[in-house]
């Protein structure tokens, strides 16, 4: 027994040893002067999908200085097949994915995994899921995870070009798996500091095809000092909010309108954070004359507005704002630290209708404490406020989250699962627990009706509020 346990082992030791040497090939393509670089951004389906990839643009930002021969593949926009893959020759692949495009890279994953190992790019990931899941990643393909935040990282990656995975030990926050299989990870990353975020480059935008997006994206700051338990943002990007100057947000807003876009959407966690901030950059969009064509989105919390704030939203062409309700019920949003309660809501809602902006509620089903009773407060919550348009998204366990660590899970199909506009594709659901799966199907879809019913009926509200802030945007931009 000892015997064979003794050569079956070092069997397995020489083939890791033999494919560990093998699968440092790609390292090579690191070392070229210019080399090509193929970002992409995969394919996944929900609502809000429509906008920028930020985390792309980013990575083409700092890539500009070591190659001028980035390629961009944005799934959301236009799609490429293996075959154009492999035409394109790639040296590196870097992906920026999520948990519900998770799938959609696996099997990408799989076609890299054919091709010859001498003409394989070295594959990079990033993002929510690489950073919480580094060894599902690297298993499925991907050669080195960057986790968090990896502006820094990135960068000394690319400046000081490993040859091999023993050089990433010097690197901060990446993964990797080492010759005998096992997960291998460096120090946290360095993250940009305060006075640091003025320092950071735009997303390279003129890299991108203008044609296919409509909306442009924008983020004002990273963090997010709440812990909502279905959100990863706090965990990811730390509960202390650094800002970008709102000179510097003025300058990028220039650059976007220049670039020839109209609409955009801030993509902060909450945008009114700092409410006199957000007025200070509602002001510089009405007063300056290289804005005036911009209309814009945000999401932000209840407890986060005020009527001088709105006034000014109203003011500077606000098209939509996204406003975090959850639920209609003060025991699921205790339950989830969700620290608003119904009644700051509701004062929330009496303030947007003193002006004409166009709200959108976003509420989640299915949450932690989450039972029939509650779906009825949240049902007659919804009736009563009649919020001019409602998303709805199912409560997942999303990697990062409170919710991934609990073990009551759904899978419904995920044909019924697209009945839903928000969240919920690809990923475990959570199950409340005083729900059976019957029930939690019954009540997703009688929360689903009304929410349809009220969308149905102040549709024409909704989409006239829009036109008008259009309107807006023309009277004070003849050129448009």
């Amino acid at each position: 027994m000892e015997n064979h346990f003794g050569k079956s082992h070092k069997i397995t030791f020489l083939f890791n040893i033999f494919h560990y040497s093998i699968v440092n090939i790609p390292f090579l393509k690191l070392q070229k002067q210019n080399p090509r670089i193929v970002l992409v951004h995969p394919s996944l389906h929900y609502t809000g999908t429509d906008t920028f990839p930020l985390g792309l643009g980013y990575i083409a930002s700092y890539l500009k200085q070591y190659t001028n021969n980035i390629i961009i593949w944005d799934e959301q926009k236009y799609q490429m097949g293996k075959n154009q893959l492999f035409q394109t020759k790639p040296d590196i692949i870097a992906i920026s994915a999520t948990s519900p495009s998770y799938p959609r890279v696996v099997k990408f994953l799989k076609s890299i995994k054919i091709m010859q190992e001498s003409i394989r790019p070295l594959v990079i990931m990033g993002g929510v899921h690489a950073t919480y899941c580094p060894e599902e990643v690297l298993r499925a393909g991907v050669d080195i995870v960057f986790r968090s935040e990896a502006d820094k990282s990135l960068n000394v990656f690319f400046e000081e070009k490993p040859q091999s995975y023993e050089d990433l030990r010097n690197i901060p926050g990446i993964a990797w798996l080492d010759e005998f299989g096992l997960l291998q990870q460096t120090i946290d990353p360095p993250t940009v500091s305060r006075e640091e975020m003025d320092l950071v480059p735009f997303p390279a935008r003129e890299l991108f095809d203008k044609d296919k997006y409509q909306i442009m994206s924008i983020t004002t700051s990273r963090g997010c000092p709440y812990a909502c338990a279905y959100c990863s943002a706090t965990n990811f990007w730390g509960y202390s909010v650094r800002f970008h100057s709102v000179d510097y947000i003025e300058k990028e807003l220039e650059q976007i309108a220049s670039l020839g876009y109209d609409f955009i959407c801030f993509e902060d966690a909450t945008f009114s954070v700092n409410i006199k901030r957000a007025m200070d950059i509602c002001d510089r969009i009405i007063d300056n004359s290289k804005l005036q064509s911009l209309t814009w989105s945000c999401e932000t919390r209840p407890d986060r507005m005020s009527l001088e704030l709105l006034k000014k939203f109203e003011q500077s062409r606000c098209l939509l704002v996204m406003l975090g309700v959850e639920s209609g019920s003060d025991i699921v949003l205790k339950a989830n630290n969700r620290t608003v309660p119904v009644s700051k809501v509701r004062e929330a809602m009496a303030i947007i209708r003193q002006t004409q902006i166009p709200v959108q509620t976003l509420m989640i089903f299915g949450l932690p404490g989450e039972t029939v009773d509650t779906v009825t407060e949240t049902i007659e919550f919804l009736q009563e406020e009649q919020p001019d348009h409602i998303l709805i998204s199912l409560a997942t366990a999303y990697p990062g989250t409170e919710l991934w660590s609990t073990e009551r899970r759904i899978n419904p199909p995920q044909s019924w699962r697209r009945r839903f506009n928000g969240h919920g594709e690809n990923s475990e659901l959570f199950l409340p627990e005083s729900m059976t799966e019957e029930q939690y199907i019954k009540q997703a879809e009688r929360l689903l009706t009304v929410i349809q019913e009220i969308n149905y009926a102040n549709g024409k509200i909704f989409k006239t509020k829009q036109r008008n802030v259009i309107k807006l945007a023309k009277s004070t931009n003849p050129l448009l």
